[in-house]
This record gives C-alpha cells, sequence and structure tokens, in this order.
C-alpha cells in the first residue's frame, strides 16, 4: 500500500496511530507500506500521533547521534540518542531500534513518537568509532 501526497489534520485515535496505524495481524497490517510526503497536524493518539507502525513501512529515516561526531572520554557515560521519521519528518513510533557502537550490540529500545534513547559507558581506545543500528521487530 502506498500513501503519498496525503493531509492528516485534527484525527484522533483511543490508542494508536492518529495519522496512519499499521498493526500486526490488524486490518491495516501491510506488508511493505510506503510513506512518503504525507502533511501531518495537530494529531493524536494514546501512542504515535503521528504514525504506529508494528508492520513494514519503506522509505523512513533512521538518524544517529543527529549525525554528529561527538567527542567523549573513556570510562564516561553518553547519552546516545536516535530520530526516527519519514521522509518530511513526521514521527514514527512502535518496534525497536537497536544500538551498536563499533560493530558491537550494546541494547534496543522502543520507538516512541520518533525517539530512543540509551546511555552507554563509553569502553573504547582513542579513536573516532562508529554507531549504527538498525529498525523494526527483534
Amino acid at each position: 500500500m502506498n500513501i503519498v501526497n496525503s493531509i492528516f489534520t485534527n484525527n484522533t485515535a483511543y490508542n494508536y496511530g492518529g495519522s496512519i496505524f499499521n498493526g500486526v495481524n490488524g486490518t491495516y497490517n501491510i506488508d511493505n507500506m510506503s510513506i512518503s510526503s504525507n502533511v501531518m497536524n495537530g494529531n493524536r493518539a494514546g501512542l504515535g500521533n503521528e504514525v504506529y507502525n508494528m508492520g513494514n513501512i519503506t522509505v523512513l529515516n533512521l538518524t544517529y547521534l543527529a549525525n554528529t561526531t561527538i567527542k567523549v572520554k573513556n570510562g564516561n557515560n553518553i547519552l546516545l540518542f536516535v530520530n526516527l521519521t519519514d521522509d518530511i519528518g513526521n514521527l514514527i513510533t512502535g518496534q525497536n531500534i537497536s544500538f551498536y557502537v563499533n560493530g558491537i550490540f550494546i541494547g534496543n529500545g522502543t520507538v516512541i513518537e520518533g525517539k530512543v534513547n540509551l546511555t552507554y559507558r563509553v569502553n573504547n581506545n582513542p579513536g573516532i568509532v562508529p554507531v549504527s543500528g538498525t529498525y523494526g521487530r527483534q
């Protein structure tokens, strides 16, 4: 299913997905749903004011640490953060994001309104260390 160039304004859902709900074993669990160029304003839900996803959605942006380099010291605790949005910045809720530091899994968290945070104790040698991850059912 493709949802393109739609406008969602002031919708309310009691539980999930103020604009779009893609749920496992639900009416709208669509394998490979694609959403793009949709405007979402003033929508409300218990979880997922804009998009609540428990299925598969393509065209998402997963951004770690705001795509920046952060200087840290060995032994310090730092807050790793990620943002998950669609192509124009609408927030995604649902499922997990896994965090990897230098290719090693360090934890995961559930996406709520496009955000996941994880505290990490730095234990790497000096140098640039990549932070990456995955999104989806895990």
